[in-house]
């Protein structure tokens, strides 16, 4: 699906807009709500971010079988990078709440790629 450069930069910007967005809708229901729904968009939109420049960071068009062969190692940064957030985060916030940053984690994740795959 991210085929290109500008298809992940479109991706990381919804992903951010929807995490700014859910984190506002969630302030007037508490902090603790907000700061999750923050976080779990956050590890997302960071993860992506990780992805999206190991893949790109020497992209050439004419050469589309590095941006595969590159994407492998990617995937697994983006993996261990998730893994360690989530990780730090709940061992060391306080403040949690563990549903809402799952929820937010997994909309961020999803929401914005069907919308971009929709698209194309």
């Amino acid at each position: 699906m991210l085929n290109k450069p500008g298809e992940a930069r479109k991706l990381l910007l919804n992903q951010f807009v929807l995490t700014v967005l859910l984190t506002l809708a969630l302030i007037p229901f508490g902090t603790d709500l907000a700061l999750s729904a923050l976080l779990g968009g956050g590890i997302v939109v960071f993860a992506s971010l990780i992805m999206a420049i190991l893949i790109f960071k020497k992209y050439r068009a004419q050469q589309p079988e590095k941006i595969i062969a590159g994407f492998y190692g990617a995937q697994i940064a983006k993996l261990v990078f998730i893994m360690a957030a989530f990780a730090f985060i709940i061992l060391n916030v306080q403040f949690l709440n563990f549903l809402t940053l799952i929820t937010v984690f997994f909309i961020i994740q999803v929401v914005p790629a069907i919308f971009l795959a929709a698209r194309n």
